[in-house]
């Protein structure tokens, strides 16, 4: 949930495909304290943060289809 609305990520038929977008998203908008599926290591937090929303909607179509 972001701002108390939840965000449809898509279906996948990979579950671990699934579970690093919800991972990158919850990173992105939570932060280094988010629960994730996966370990992450500060540098790759750090990268996820800074990545714009639109290259992240870009690496979710490309896993989506």
């Amino acid at each position: 949930m972001i701002n108390k609305k939840k965000i449809y990520i898509g279906s996948y038929p990979v579950e671990e495909d699934a579970a690093r977008i919800y991972d990158i998203l919850t990173l992105k908008f939570r932060g280094i304290k988010a629960k994730t599926n996966y370990y992450y290591n500060y540098e790759q937090i750090k990268k996820i943060q800074a990545l714009d929303i639109k290259n992240i909607y870009q690496i979710i179509s490309k896993l989506n289809k």
